[in-house]
């Protein structure tokens, strides 16, 4: 029998339940205990090992969890989602619910007949003494088993990688990355195109000397970061971020004249998680000048809060603690 209560099992359940096996005349049981390496009552199960009425080993931080599981022939166990791993190996087991987050699984699994389900303050009562009798028996262990390996083919993994593939494979790919020497011609020609200089609070041309001598002393500056954002591959945008205090940026950005649209709003949301991510970050602020009514929108859009204008500009401020950009971006698109 094999016993796996989680990694940490902070209540020591695994005593109770081998407290519990000894009292039940379980002499002739060959039970395998495995914990993790950061459980906190090792010292006691292997204590007890060392005295139990039937044989009894302790395993720590195994890591061949599956041969385990087969050489078995019924666990108690968690019903978490290790319960799936049993179930992949045909393994008839006792689920123990610890946490209302597994009563779901346990309740599943023991409408189809693949496990019987008991509460953990049930280990020490009759119902858990008839149980282990039931598991005891060998036709019991084998009507289960066939059921239990029907539910699971483990190729679960491979029908998630397919579904996404098939959710993804006709969206672009955007990302977000730190900018290089190499885009510097590139940056230079879109802010001096006419449709991006007319929205900058200096919108005279740039000379090509002194903007690539002022880019290559920017890329050393830690106080002003530089970012390209690139869909499939392509630099469509340039997203920098200038430290006004400890914890407080200033942020500026503008597509490729040729962008597509609706990239505005996804590029925001990129550079934001990663200022917030990178940087750590915890307000962005932003200007925008008043006839700029594209990002005034998109301001509003990607959660900032505006502020009263100054010098008839329109101010806008994002805190981390009033958004949820880290949390819904960082792992929705690659941020390098």
């Amino acid at each position: 029998m094999l016993i796996n209560l989680s990694g940490v099992d902070k209540d020591n359940y695994t005593l109770s339940i081998l407290k519990s096996l000894e009292k039940h005349n379980s002499g002739s049981l060959k039970i395998t205990v495995v914990m993790g390496k950061t459980a906190p009552h090792i010292n006691s199960i292997r204590q007890f090992a060392k005295t139990a009425p039937f044989e009894c080993q302790v395993l720590v931080n195994a890591n061949n969890m599956a041969e385990l599981m087969a050489q078995s022939d019924w666990a108690i166990g968690a019903a978490g989602s290790t319960s799936w791993e049993r179930c992949c190996l045909g393994l008839p087991t006792l689920l123990l619910v610890i946490a209302n987050n597994q009563r779901t699984i346990a309740e599943q699994l023991q409408q189809v007949g693949a496990a019987i389900s008991l509460h953990v303050q049930e280990i020490d009562t009759p119902k858990f003494t008839e149980c282990v009798a039931f598991f005891r028996q060998p036709e019991n262990l084998a009507q289960m088993s066939e059921k239990v390996v029907r539910l699971c083919d483990a190729l679960g993994a491979k029908r998630v990688a397919q579904h996404i593939e098939d959710l993804t494979k006709n969206e672009d790919f955007a990302n977000i990355r730190r900018a290089t020497l190499d885009d510097c011609r590139q940056v230079f020609e879109w802010r001096n195109h006419a449709d991006i200089r007319q929205f900058m609070f200096n919108t005279d041309e740039l000379i090509w000397e002194n903007h690539a001598a002022w880019f290559a002393k920017q890329l050393g500056n830690p106080d002003f970061i530089m970012l390209i954002y690139q869909v499939n591959g392509v630099a469509q945008g340039y997203v920098s971020f200038t430290r006004q205090s400890e914890n407080i940026w200033e942020w500026g950005f503008y597509l490729a004249p040729t962008c597509s649209r609706g990239q505005g709003s996804r590029m925001g949301r990129l550079a934001l998680a990663w200022a917030f991510a990178e940087l750590g970050a915890a307000k962005i602020i932003g200007q925008v000048l008043p006839h700029n009514i594209a990002s005034l929108k998109l301001h509003e859009k990607l959660g900032f809060f505006r502020l009263p204008e100054k010098n008839d500009v329109a101010q806008f401020e994002l805190s981390l603690d009033k958004c949820y950009i880290k949390k819904q971006f960082h792992s929705r698109f690659k941020i390098e």
